[in-house]
């Protein structure tokens, strides 16, 4: 298990086995992001992580940056110089104003990146290390389909893939498809929700976390939008069918056809059943929220996180889950 603790912008490998803690990147105390390896580098509040089975790549509003990590090392891709702009171009000269939500395309060549203050999807192709505005038009929110610069979204977040290869984008309260080789922008489902992260399934099913309503809504293309867990407006830390949430920030597929659900507010990733919509815990204590200490032995099934913010499952079948204090990877999945 690796941990990344945000508080003090560290990585460490936490040995499953036995529970012990070991520090691989970042040192403890306070800092600023800083690139580097071992105990040199820095990660600084972040909001999203996808990776690959070897390369995992982390947004960082606060700083403008996309970050990536390796195992070994922390590389700043975009954004070195923290200033905030909608500039294309290359890797080392292109500017965001805060990178939110991340999607890698299945060859691992492009990751695709949501700016909810520009409201634009950024696409940076890896290989040929180049920055392009793929749809919206920097700093004009606005609710329309379209082409490209034609299109406007008001503040995009969450991104995954729906079916046919499209972009899938949690946008307020709609849900929005982009062609990633066009952009061109459709809604999939509006609703009364306030989407904070988006999952798109094969069928056309997709799910909504709304962490303003403590709920998750389930949705298809043309339908209106249900409530799939939790009751609105109402916060707890239950499981099961009658089970609440707090704070549902964001979703991943899990095993088995099951959801999972980041809840921030109640410090746990929980599991959602799409067929009873039975709620339940992989991982977390809803009363404890400490995190992983610095030298204390920590066994899994104890592990205490702090409100957890973004969770992402890569093509291998190990989880990388990014929280407010912590990044961690988990192997294998549940």
């Amino acid at each position: 298990i690796y941990y990344a603790d945000i508080d003090a912008r560290s990585v460490r490998l936490i040995h499953r086995e036995d529970g012990s803690v070991r520090p691989l990147a970042g040192p403890t105390g306070t800092g600023q992001s800083r690139d580097g390896g071992g105990r040199g580098a820095r990660l600084w509040v972040a909001s999203d992580v996808v990776g690959d089975g070897e390369r995992w790549y982390v947004a960082e509003p606060l700083t403008r940056r996309i970050r990536r990590y390796d195992g070994r090392s922390v590389l700043t891709l975009i954004g070195a110089d923290g200033r905030a702009g909608d500039q294309d171009g290359p890797l080392d000269q292109a500017r965001m104003r805060a990178p939110t939500g991340l999607a890698l395309d299945a060859a691992g060549q492009v990751l695709f990146v949501s700016d909810p203050e520009a409201a634009v999807i950024r696409a940076v192709d890896l290989q040929a290390g180049e920055v392009t505005t793929l749809a919206g038009a920097p700093g004009l929110a606005g609710d329309a389909d379209g082409a490209g610069a034609e299109a406007r979204f008001r503040a995009p977040t969450g991104l995954d893939w729906a079916p046919g290869g499209r972009l899938c984008v949690a946008d307020g309260g709609a849900v929005r498809a982009v062609d990633p080789s066009t952009g061109a922008v459709t809604t999939l489902a509006e609703g009364p929700f306030q989407a904070a992260d988006v999952l798109c399934e094969a069928d056309g099913t997709v799910w909504v976390a709304d962490a303003d309503a403590a709920v998750v809504w389930r949705a298809a293309e043309g339908e209106a939008p249900v409530v799939a867990a939790g009751v609105p407006g109402e916060t707890g830390p239950g499981d099961g069918p009658e089970g609440r949430l707090a704070a549902p920030v964001g979703l991943a597929r899990g095993p088995d056809g099951q959801v999972l659900v980041v809840d921030r507010d109640n410090h746990r990733v929980r599991t959602l059943d799409p067929a009873t919509g039975a709620l339940g815990t992989w991982l977390g204590h809803p009363v404890r929220r400490s995190g992983v200490g610095h030298r204390d032995p920590v066994a899994e099934p104890d592990l205490s996180l702090r409100e957890p913010q973004a969770l992402s499952v890569d093509p291998s079948g190990r989880s990388v889950l990014l929280m407010g204090d912590a990044l961690l990877q988990r192997q294998p999945a549940p």
